[in-house]
């Protein structure tokens, strides 16, 4: 997920949470990203010395992109100077990350486990936004999740 992109879905879903955000401007988020494939760590150009997990890069890529909404900077995407007036700031302190895998099975129960409080341990934080995942059959299932909880 580029810098650009991951921003681009931030100014998306500014706009459609605002039902879910804090009364202090503050709008939690969840992000998705697959720190193993397969129950494997999922590395990137496994054929280098130098190996990266996927996962790690994504979610760089979106705390860059956190940061840069919160700070109003558009160095990087230009969009974000539209939004200098918008009182919103993604809550990275109270946001939750999940492993995806590539189970679309495992990032569904994360989601109702941890968005509707299923599991008795569970805050049960609503987000008022869900970043994520990669692949697409955890994605096709969490983006069916969360359209009925109504959550970009």
């Amino acid at each position: 997920m580029t810098l650009s992109r991951s921003i681009s879905l931030l100014l998306l879903l500014a706009g459609k949470a605002a039902s879910l955000i804090g009364e202090d401007g503050l709008c939690s988020l969840h992000i998705y990203v697959p720190f193993t494939l397969d129950g494997v760590e999922n590395l990137a150009f496994a054929e280098t010395p130098n190996l990266t997990n996927n996962g790690m890069s994504q979610l760089a890529a979106a705390a860059m992109a956190v940061r840069h909404f919160n700070e109003r900077n558009a160095t990087a995407v230009s969009e974000l100077g539209d939004f200098i007036d918008c009182p919103i700031q993604l809550d990275i302190d109270n946001s939750l990350v999940f492993n995806t895998d590539a189970d679309p099975f495992l990032s569904s129960r994360y989601f109702f486990e941890e968005s509707i409080g299923a599991d008795t341990n569970s805050s049960g934080s609503i987000p008022c936004a869900m970043v994520g995942p990669f692949h697409d059959a955890p994605a096709a299932e969490l983006s069916s999740m969360a359209t009925a909880a109504q959550i970009p």
